[in-house]
């Protein structure tokens, strides 16, 4: 919103806001580096989205009135099946638990000693592309695979075997009594340290970090399953087993032990109020096999189930659609904008300035979720008649949005699987960054283009959507069951419509935003672009070192291009006046002195080698001037240093879209295909063959830290 004076300016203003909603929208898939042109404003792709999970509660509302008491629904015991009692087999699980524990001590030797490059090490693509994000879609879409797999079960089952061996004695566990009250607060405060890594930490990509934390937490979890059995910690303060098990209550599979007498015997308190004993792994592990089943269902349908939810799991889950959330927003232009004002506010706080500021967020975040839902809960109590109280329905409600989570979550997970994913062909015949090639893979060609960013847009839009329906119905479910009376039920499901209509608007939003820069352009005619996107245009790597040169360039700059525009020159004028003027109403003078002083301030820190400093900084550039060609170059190079090709390669071709002179971000877009696709055994050049690379080459090879040393066959004659 433009704060500008309506005496002067409202007619300008309302030009520029019915230019901006007429306009063609810009979107940029995560991971992608590219834009898609929305074929209509996105408003109208966000009203239709909601009217969508409108309409959705109608239906829902109309034609299921109610539920079955003992909420059955249709089972398939899979176990029946001879193929899939073959896959179940002992030693096929042996073989999968052994695989994860290879993959697990992999991890660590890689982060521990292998290349600390995150594209030529293992440990970055296996924890943030492929184990993070990929079992996540496995638990959410097939089943809880991740009970078999963890390897910090494996670990201490296999400890105390050895432990049994040698002492005689039955358990290595404690066994202490865990305070009920305690809940499964031990796993939330885990994956807050989780989130915080991940989001906020700027060393997260780095393999030795990744190792370091991994033997952290591994110590952490198995004191906690010493000292309180390996079960019960797993229930409790194993943070990614209740991440993942969460996640599964919406798959179509569950394990069921049939037999009541041995659930009887179940210090877990393992079955619903319903009696039935569903995905209780230890039951299911001392069952016979007659006892057991593996059924296939219905999907969502385990997140209704009639069990008990503590205030902890209620808070697990909107911690998991928080995090997802905030690391969408800090992709956004607004976010940018939030975290100059917090710098500003702050004052100079060092080097971890960016740090303190993203953990605020963070924080505010988790903590805006938490009180948003807990008012539309006291809403829904309400309109209920205050039958049962807002924290009871929060309490029952809280799995209901699990649905928009996974949403959110392939919404914006998916293209960052496809494309980043591909590492691990490379890196399954390298996987320590030491020349090996196991396998013959490590030639492979990254194929970035593999999706594109309509592709991810559409995919969104979908899951978004469905996401939120699914919600729907299971909300009226769960009215239904715990008010006892459809009409009552409807009733108090208004307020959640509202809740989950604004979470639809605000995600599309959030997905369609360019990934971290703005490009106003996009939403607007070319004569009203700012001034400031003339700055430094193809003047790739001269920034100036003072504030009085500083001055002295933003004083050369050209004027805006007022004719030609096809508007009379006073509303062009005053439009163009309007949509320059920030939230601070500053002048456009002070506006391209802010651009400025940004990519001064990117620079200095792309020459002292902080590199993720300079990327927030040209970040900041490109939002106060979207065609600053120049920025993007430099950005780029940053990006490149820090191993993130992907995005160096989409910034450099941006500057060349703006600028086609800018001949080093040519050469260094070059350098990083050849970066992307060269054989890990190439990744030092002679002298002789870098002398045979172009003078702009050699300095993008440098600046893109790609270092001379060992012999390197044919490198130099691709450029």
């Amino acid at each position: 919103m433009f704060r500008c004076k309506p005496s002067r300016t409202g007619m300008s203003f309302l030009v520029v806001f019915l230019v901006c909603l007429g306009g063609t929208v810009s979107a940029m898939a995560h991971g992608f580096g590219q834009r898609y042109d929305l074929p209509v404003p996105l408003w109208l792709y966000t009203v239709g989205a909601a009217a969508t999970v409108a309409l959705s509660f109608v239906i829902v509302g109309l034609f299921v009135r109610r539920t079955s008491p003992e909420h059955t629904y249709w089972r398939l015991d899979m176990l029946r099946l001879p193929v899939v009692r073959a896959l179940a087999h002992p030693f096929v699980l042996a073989c999968l638990r052994g695989g994860a524990m290879l993959l697990f001590v992999a991890l660590i030797v890689a982060g521990l000693f292998g290349r600390q490059v995150p594209t030529k090490n293992l440990a970055p693509t296996l924890v943030w592309v492929l184990w993070w994000v990929g079992m996540a879609y496995i638990s959410a879409l097939c089943g809880n695979l991740w009970v078999v797999l963890n390897p910090w079960a494996i670990g201490f089952e296999w400890i105390e075997r050895l432990y049994r061996r040698g002492t005689g004695e039955a358990h290595l566990a404690r066994n202490r009594p865990y305070p009920r009250s305690l809940g499964v607060w031990p796993g939330v405060l885990l994956f807050v340290g989780f989130a915080w890594i991940e989001l906020v930490y700027e060393g997260s990509a780095q393999p030795s970090t990744i190792a370091g934390f991994a033997l952290i937490y591994s110590a952490i979890t198995w004191v906690g399953m010493w000292v309180f059995g390996k079960e019960v910690w797993l229930r409790h303060g194993e943070a990614f087993t209740l991440v993942f098990g969460i996640l599964a209550r919406f798959a179509p599979t569950e394990v069921q032990v049939t037999a009541p007498a041995v659930c009887e015997a179940c210090r877990h308190d393992c079955r619903d109020r319903d009696g039935a004993c569903i995905d209780c792994y230890d039951c299911f592990a001392r069952a016979t096999p007659a006892e057991r089943a593996w059924n296939l269902r219905p999907f969502a349908v385990g997140l209704v189930r009639n069990a008990r939810i503590t205030a902890s799991e209620m808070v697990f889950v909107l911690l998991l659609l928080a995090t997802v959330t905030f690391d969408g927003f800090m992709a956004t232009p607004l976010w940018v904008d939030i975290e100059t004002a917090l710098q500003s506010i702050l004052g100079n706080l060092g080097v971890g300035q960016p740090v303190v500021v993203r953990t605020f967020g963070l924080v505010v975040s988790v903590l805006l979720f938490l009180e948003v839902y807990l008012i539309f809960s006291v809403l829904m109590g309400l309109t209920s008649g205050k039958r049962v109280s807002g924290l009871s329905l929060a309490l029952v409600f809280a799995f209901s949005l699990v649905p928009i989570a996974i949403a959110y979550h392939i919404a914006h997970y998916l293209s960052y699987l496809l494309v980043q994913g591909q590492y691990i062909i490379r890196l399954i015949s390298d996987p320590f960054g030491w020349g090996w090639d196991l396998f013959g893979t490590r030639a492979y060609r990254i194929n970035i283009g593999i999706v594109g960013a309509r592709f991810g847009w559409y995919t969104a839009v979908i899951t978004i959507i469905v996401g939120h329906v699914v919600a729907v119905y299971l909300a009226h479910i769960v009215a239904i069951r715990t008010l006892r009376d459809h009409a009552l039920a409807l009733r108090s499901q208004y307020p959640m419509l509202v809740l989950m209509v604004g979470y639809t608007v605000m995600s599309l939003w959030i997905l369609a935003q360019p990934i971290v820069e703005g490009d106003t352009t996009a939403a607007v005619p070319q004569w009203s672009v700012s001034a400031s996107a003339q700055l430094h245009r193809g003047q790739a790597l001269s920034a100036p070192t003072t504030a009085e040169q500083a001055h002295r360039i933003v004083a050369r700059l050209q004027p805006l291009p007022w004719q030609g525009a096809g508007m009379p020159d006073v509303l062009v004028r005053s439009s163009v006046l309007c949509f320059c003027l920030d939230k601070a109403s500053i002048t456009l003078r002070a506006l391209r002195q802010r651009a400025a002083e940004r990519f001064q301030t990117g620079r200095s820190a792309l020459l002292a080698h902080r590199y993720l400093e300079a990327i927030t900084a040209f970040t900041r550039t490109i939002h106060l001037a979207p065609r600053h060609a120049s920025a993007y170059t430099n950005r780029g190079i940053a990006y490149g240093n820090t191993g993130r090709l992907q995005e160096a390669y989409a910034d450099f071709t941006q500057a060349l879209a703006l600028d086609p002179q800018q001949t080093l971000a040519r050469e260094a877009r070059q350098a990083t295909v050849i970066l992307l696709h060269t054989p890990p055994s190439t990744s030092h050049i002679s002298d002789t063959g870098r002398a045979r690379i172009p003078l702009v080459g050699r300095r993008a090879l440098s600046d893109l830290g790609f270092p001379s040393g060992r012999h390197a066959r044919g490198v130099s004659a691709l450029f």
